[in-house]
């Protein structure tokens, strides 16, 4: 990506925090929303307390602080890569005009 144009940083940005990053949030907090026994986080992690399985409970915050350890390292990689966005002198118009340079060339 270092060397990409700003089209690819811009898909990057796009997939990266809207997949990776929410992905890694839900996971980490696991709310009781959809399938409430799916993810392992800490909102299982109490419950679990509260049902009076603490060895259960351990391992679901074991899990949550994992998944908090992968969206802390995913946001300081994303902090990284828009440095190097930045750094290499681009901008949110540059994404732009490279997607527009895109759609043209491959509709050709």
């Amino acid at each position: 990506m270092m060397k990409d144009s700003a089209f690819g940083y811009g898909l990057f940005f796009l997939f990266f925090t809207s997949a990776h990053l929410i992905f890694t949030a839900w996971s980490a907090i696991a709310p009781p929303i959809i399938n409430s026994w799916s993810h392992v986080g800490f909102w299982v992690g109490a419950q679990e307390v509260s049902q009076e399985s603490s060895a259960l409970a351990i391992l679901y915050y074991i899990g949550g602080g994992l998944w908090s350890a992968e969206f802390l390292w995913s946001f300081w990689t994303l902090k990284k890569v828009y440095w190097a966005f930045r750094g290499a002198g681009h901008s949110a118009s540059d994404v732009k005009r490279d997607a527009a340079r895109n759609a043209v060339a491959s509709s050709v």
